[in-house]
């Protein structure tokens, strides 16, 4: 079914229209915690001065503080951050099975590291911890003769997109502009542009134009035409101002990553810390506005001079040469300005622990600083990261479905241009198996702890027992050891080619026993023929003279 231009520009209206209650708290917050990502917003020209409403920085270190803490903690191309494991247990104990999850997790991190993913998605945690919502589009790269060439990021900036969401509260709509040249739109598309933009190219090539693209469900999509237009999802390139359709096609799922810190019930952009430290930074940003003011009155204060005391009038510059009509002490004079800038400095303090706070700074900033000696051992520091996991919940939680959907997204495109290893027999006969996405970065880990921590605890608790009662041996009985083992192992991130199944280890287990078995039926064998050795003589010596051998 053909795309209905008129219902499309009006549905992006509509969109933009939602938006714009919106926009004057993002200019807000961008102008004191990300000024370079305000662009759009400010309609700012390129190489244009973004911070000139910034006068203490604080608030942008908070929020870069913890947008490079989440990235390093949970999405790190330096570290294995990602999983697979099985919803159905029994999968889980073949080692066949454990090889294909671990190789695909590998593969897909291999692709990503190797995409402009880290860039981009630097950008889209900047968004979400100031803005608080942050859209990224991931697409596939085709290489030679058609193959998996990778994948491909964009990251929207602020005031460029517009969202909706399904009846679940996912977002399933976007709807974002691109600026170009006139002269651009019709090299890459062409006769399809309009002829508008068709006009402008030929008079002015380097006008700017702006092109929208609308990415949503597919009505009524039908899975089996051969092309692009029976897909689910609806993508449909178009100039909204001359109502012109340039090009449509349709993905197979959805390809924009949108994150919320925060999403309050019945609304659809996200709130998170700099909506919170909003009000104290705009204190502390007039607090230090005023104390440079005053400085400038301390370093270089006013003069008060007598009518006519200074000749031909002052002249304040280094090895000046004035004249006054007596003595100068009496003709000039200056007053202090009274700045008290030890209250300042403490009033400045205050509210800067406040905007980090807010940010999770404290918490974030485990390690001792560089210029002193370290006071904390590693049990503390871990300790300390384990609390700001847990400080970090509600936004670890938000971040979770935006990059599972990344993460089942690019892997399903790797499947299906056969970039993946064959399927082991054992999956191909389960097509209801489920698979499940396990984070390992160190945030997720230390969110994970607790159970390595109980474990540790009781298993000590038991060889305790069993040390200072040895009648107490029966007590591991209750548990499941190999269970707690791979457990443990699994929740510490320890890849899956470096442990054993259980049908390897029970296999592993009872060749040992049979190995043992025999070992103790020779040993026994010769301790028998050992023992035969030695009664032969005594029978022969216990046997009367001339008797026979035999009887």
């Amino acid at each position: 079914m053909a795309v209905d231009i008129t219902a499309l520009v009006k549905r992006r209206s509509q969109l933009l229209a939602m938006r714009t209650p919106w926009e004057s708290g993002w200019i807000e917050i961008q102008e004191l915690f990300c000024p370079r990502r305000s662009t759009l917003l400010t309609g700012a020209a390129a190489g244009q001065k973004l911070t000139t409403q910034q006068i203490c920085a604080a608030g942008e270190l908070a929020a870069r503080d913890l947008a490079t803490f989440l990235q390093g903690n949970l999405t790190n191309p330096a570290q294995r951050w990602l999983a697979f494991r099985m919803r159905q247990e029994e999968l889980n104990a073949s080692n066949a099975v454990q090889n294909y999850l671990e190789d695909t997790a590998q593969r897909f991190l291999n692709a990503l590291n190797a995409s402009n993913f880290i860039a981009e998605f630097g950008e889209w945690y900047t968004d979400f911890t100031t803005i608080a919502t942050s859209a990224t589009l991931m697409f596939e790269r085709l290489g030679r003769a058609g193959t998996f060439g990778g994948f491909e990021f964009e990251t929207l900036a602020p005031g460029a997109y517009t969202i909706a969401e399904n009846a679940a509260g996912v977002v399933n709509t976007i709807f974002y502009d691109t600026v170009m040249s006139a002269g651009a739109a019709q090299a890459r598309w062409g006769q399809s542009v309009g002829q508008e933009i068709l006009e402008k190219a030929k008079e002015k090539p380097d006008d700017s134009v702006t092109i929208s693209r609308a990415i949503y469900p597919r009505k009524n999509a039908n899975g089996y035409r051969a092309d692009s237009l029976g897909l689910p999802w609806t993508d449909c390139i178009f100039d909204a101002k001359g109502k012109v359709i340039i090009k449509e096609g349709g993905f197979r799922r959805f390809p924009a990553i949108v994150g919320r810190f925060h999403k309050y019930s019945g609304g659809v952009w996200g709130s998170g810390p700099a909506h919170v430290a909003l009000g104290e930074m705009q204190s502390k940003n007039r607090t230090r506005e005023l104390k440079l003011l005053s400085f400038a009155l301390d370093a270089y204060p006013e003069t008060y001079e007598r009518k006519g005391g200074v000749v031909g009038g002052m002249i304040r510059e280094p090895g000046a040469r004035n004249f006054t009509q007596g003595n100068p002490k009496e003709q000039v004079m200056t007053l202090a300005s009274g700045a008290r800038f030890d209250v300042t400095a403490l009033v400045e303090e205050d509210m800067k622990k406040t905007v980090e706070r807010c940010f999770f700074t404290d918490q974030i900033r485990a390690l001792p600083p560089p210029d002193k000696p370290s006071y904390m051992t590693m049990y503390e520091i871990a300790k300390r990261l384990e609390e700001t996991a847990r400080l970090l919940g509600p936004a670890f939680g938000q971040l979770i479905s935006p990059i599972s959907h990344l993460v089942e997204t690019g892997v399903a495109m790797m499947a299906e241009a056969d970039a993946l290893m064959p399927m082991p027999p054992e999956l191909l006969e389960r097509p209801d198996a489920d698979v499940d996405l396990v984070f390992q970065g160190p945030l997720a880990l230390a969110q994970k702890a607790a159970d390595v921590q109980a474990i540790e605890l009781e298993i000590g608790w038991a060889a305790q027992m069993i040390q200072n009662v040895p009648q107490a041996g029966s007590i591991l009985d209750n548990y499941d050891l190999d269970w707690l083992a791979q457990h443990k192992a699994s929740v510490r991130g320890v890849p899956a080619r470096g442990m054993r199944g259980r049908e390897v280890v029970t296999s592993i287990r009872q060749r040992r026993a049979e190995d043992e078995a025999k070992q103790a039926q020779m040993q026994a064998m010769m301790a028998t023929a050992e023992g035969m050795g030695k009664v032969a003589p005594m029978i022969k010596a216990l046997q009367p003279q001339g008797a026979p051998a035999g009887g």
